[in-house]
């Protein structure tokens, strides 16, 4: 069954999860909108979270320290996820983050 939702945060200087895959679905983030709402530049780090295994990997959406520029957007789409996989953030200030999402459960 496929099921639409939205998910909106506002980053921390800690990782943040913006979206966790449910155990039982696949997910694609159809749009991905990172607003910088400051006067000056903030640097970010997103990061797709990937269990293989025993073991954890993380990968970079954007460049390591990506610096998002006062009172701009960052837009992103497709971001494509399995089972387990974590879409994170963290930012020097907080950013709004909005992610559009189509979760397909498939009953592993």
């Amino acid at each position: 069954m496929q099921k639409f939702t939205n998910k909106a945060i506002h980053s921390a200087t800690t990782d943040t999860v913006v979206y966790s895959c449910p155990v039982d679905s696949y997910s694609t983030i159809h749009n991905l909108l990172i607003t910088n709402n400051e006067n000056t530049a903030v640097t970010l780090n997103l990061k797709l979270k990937k269990i293989i295994g025993a073991d954890e990997f993380e990968y970079h959406c954007v460049p390591s320290d990506f610096e998002l520029r006062a009172k701009t957007t960052l837009e992103m789409k497709p971001i494509n996820m399995i089972a387990g996989d974590r879409l994170t953030i963290k930012s020097t200030s907080p950013l709004d983050v909005i992610a559009s999402i189509l979760e397909e459960s498939v009953g592993f």
